[in-house]
């Protein structure tokens, strides 16, 4: 599950994004992404993922 919320518009310039586990079990994570397009805040995301072993 995903939820973005596209705060303003970027046409140029840099944008930079960062990520943080505000929460994780063996299961599941939850993670917040912020983006900046030159110091101004353009996007904030959250998003679950499920935590599948390899086999």
């Amino acid at each position: 599950e995903f939820k973005l919320n596209l705060l303003a518009p970027v046409s140029k310039g840099t944008v930079t994004a960062t990520a943080e586990i505000i929460n994780m079990t063996r299961s599941t994570a939850v993670v917040q992404i912020r983006m900046e397009n030159d110091g101004r805040h353009c996007l904030a995301a959250q998003g679950t993922v499920l935590i599948m072993d390899p086999r």
